[in-house]
């Protein structure tokens, strides 16, 4: 998916915050359970700087899809590690969902106040439902099981619960094989992987729900 010149000109700050969020609670996720690598490393922050991977970015503007530089966890000072790793990567997904229905309940109550109406202020609408398209992708496409996507994290996670050596297995050769289906679902047009649709269907939900459209 490529943007508009217009469109990016909206969408790239929005995608800076939201990333920069998605980062924000990582670092604050592992700092309360007990891990102060990130912060260490200058990732409490929530400055976009901090987090923004060139590579990531750049295929955001190309292709509408990017990443930010993953935060450094040690698990070794996590008071339970495999539990607490879950809950740190899944912090940043969180906190893209709760930017995503804040955004809609404000606009909602903008709307419903009659304070967008005419002039420069029609602007602000599309800034919000930008902000919660963008959020969602970011979350969903987070919690993909490739690495060093949130997904990969939870998955390998649990799959050590049980077999640490099958965890290793996964997290190298099964992330890779998913990997390849994204690609050749770029080259093909061919839906291995769903990932648009699920996309499509919260965003979707979430505007039913909050702003009945």
């Amino acid at each position: 998916m490529a943007f508009t010149l217009e469109q990016l000109i909206v969408i790239v700050p929005i995608f800076l915050v939201s990333l920069t969020f998605h980062e924000f609670a990582h670092s604050f996720a592992a700092l309360l359970l007990g891990d102060r690598t990130s912060q260490a490393m200058g990732r409490f922050s929530l400055n976009p700087l901090k987090h923004i991977d060139p590579l990531g970015f750049i295929l955001f503007i190309l292709f509408g899809f990017g990443w930010a530089k993953p935060v450094m966890v040690n698990r070794e000072n996590l008071r339970h590690p495999l539990r607490d790793d879950v809950i740190i990567s899944l912090s940043g997904p969180l906190a893209n969902f709760i930017l995503a229905i804040t955004s809609a309940i404000l606009l909602r109550i903008l709307l419903k106040g009659g304070l967008l109406a005419g002039g420069t202020l029609e602007i602000i609408p599309n800034i919000f439902i930008y902000t919660i398209i963008v959020n969602i992708s970011l979350a969903i496409f987070n919690l993909l099981p490739i690495p060093p996507l949130d997904g990969s994290h939870i998955i390998t996670d649990i799959i050590e619960i049980w077999s640490p050596s099958l965890a290793y297995k996964f997290y190298k050769f099964g992330s890779r094989l998913i990997l390849i289906l994204i690609i050749l679902e770029r080259v093909t047009d061919i839906d291995f992987l769903p990932i648009g649709g699920m996309i499509n269907s919260v965003t979707n939900i979430i505007f039913r729900t909050f702003l009945n459209i």
